[in-house]
């Protein structure tokens, strides 16, 4: 299915953090979070995996990633809109759906190909696509994440402050910090809990949920409903489809 070489590096490029994985067909063998992906850092890797020199990789960013530039001898391959996808699309407009979209959707046609699919990613924004059980996206809905809502009340007010949402804030709600950061998180979990809510109503009780994302593990227990949890779902989507358009 790879060809000579098994072994790929997958690189998901998102709005804030970098995220990348070494795959030996369905085994993962190392993975990370970054700022950046340079050059070098991937020579180190294929010093610890001899033979690496397959890269698949999805950006959200404008240029993508373009320090890669120099690897003359590897095989890059990147998710454009020419590539093949294991679903068929009823977006509208196809060009403007996000490569890290792409990438989830197809890691639930990967675990669940026969199911309907709420797939979440709390991310910098928030996402919500659909898949039904006979792998149509139908589409969804992108809303602000929990850092973009914070960062919303201190630009557009006079005194707020800015927070950083990685830092462990109190959700007392009995002092500006702590009732910013209650309403930011207690907000985004009553929406997510309501598009949940929503989908069930229409789908049913088979309705599968998977959240994604580096605010998943933070949203998870305030969730009402039994989910399929994997912060880096969408590398596994993008080994799905490395292997897809291998073929």
């Amino acid at each position: 299915m790879y060809g000579k070489n098994s072994i790929v590096l997958l690189i998901d490029e998102g709005n804030t953090y970098v995220k990348w994985a070494v795959f030996d067909q369905k085994q993962q063998l190392a993975s990370g979070i970054k700022k950046t992906i340079s050059a070098t850092f991937i020579i180190s890797l294929q010093r610890q995996f001899p033979g690496l020199k397959n890269i698949f990789l999805s950006s959200v960013r404008q240029k993508g990633i373009t320090k890669l530039a120099s690897l003359k001898s590897w095989n890059i391959q990147q998710l454009n809109p020419k590539s093949s996808l294991p679903f068929k699309s009823l977006y509208k407009t196809p060009k403007s759906l996000g490569a890290d979209r792409k990438a989830l959707v197809s890691a639930a046609c990967t675990f669940y190909p026969a199911h309907d699919v709420l797939i979440i990613g709390a991310g910098t924004c928030i996402t919500y696509d659909f898949k039904d059980r006979n792998n149509v996206y139908h589409g969804g809905a992108i809303s602000p994440g929990l850092q973009m809502r914070l960062d919303a009340m201190a630009q557009f007010t006079a005194k707020l402050p800015k927070l950083n949402a990685q830092k462990l804030i109190s959700t007392e709600g009995n002092d500006t910090n702590s009732a910013m950061f209650k309403g930011a998180l207690e907000g985004l979990t009553h929406e997510i809990n309501g598009f949940i809510d929503t989908y069930k109503k229409t789908y049913g009780a088979s309705l599968k949920i998977m959240l994604s994302g580096g605010d998943a593990l933070r949203l998870e227990s305030s969730l009402k409903r039994r989910i399929f949890v994997e912060p880096h779902l969408v590398l596994y989507g993008l080994l799905s489809l490395y292997e897809l358009n291998q073929k």
